[in-house]
């Protein structure tokens, strides 16, 4: 009816993917400053919350990290304070602040009057599985024969992406090969 509207609609669909595309790939080069992922970490948790929902913030690859890093510190010394996190993440102060006050206002995390923050049933759910996939992609791909940092580094990147029945496999394979 209306092929030019069309044909707008393409155009704008077309340079909102290459916008996407150029932002993931500044957020995961050494180009991008913590500041900068945080900001918009915050931009896409407000963009893409449903109103009249349960008001909670569809979850991304930085609060999934945000997540499973709280719960590693937990596990490893037993309690977190977000100085830990900007150490742990090596980002700064500030920008951890931010994003825990935008976890802690979706129900991820909770902070008590001292700063120790503990994960939430929904964040602790969101941690345990993105850590799982972390140490069960390491541990496949150091069967495979890669080095255990490089292994680790490369779990990291993947971990948020692969679809449940890819990583399924993945760990189905795994365990094969443990037996």
């Amino acid at each position: 009816m209306f092929p030019e509207r069309d044909y707008h609609c393409r155009i704008i669909a077309n340079v909102t993917e290459i916008c996407y595309f150029i932002i993931v790939e500044m957020v995961q080069s050494e180009l991008c400053c913590d500041e900068f992922r945080s900001q918009l970490f915050i931009f896409y948790a407000k963009k893409n919350t449903k109103k009249g929902r349960d008001n909670r913030m569809e979850i991304h690859e930085s609060a999934e990290d945000y997540l499973e890093t709280i719960l590693v510190l937990k596990e490893r010394s037993g309690q977190v304070r977000s100085i830990d996190i900007a150490t742990e993440m090596n980002y700064t102060k500030p920008s951890i602040s931010v994003a825990m006050k935008k976890l802690r206002e979706n129900g991820y995390i909770e902070m008590d009057k001292d700063g120790f923050i503990t994960l939430t049933a929904s964040g602790y759910e969101i941690a345990s599985n993105i850590y799982n996939r972390h140490k069960v992609l390491t541990n496949f791909f150091v069967s495979l024969g890669v080095n255990e940092k490089v292994a680790a580094e490369d779990a990291c990147k993947i971990e948020h992406d692969l679809s449940e029945e890819t990583f399924e496999k993945i760990r189905e394979h795994a365990l094969k090969g443990l037996k």
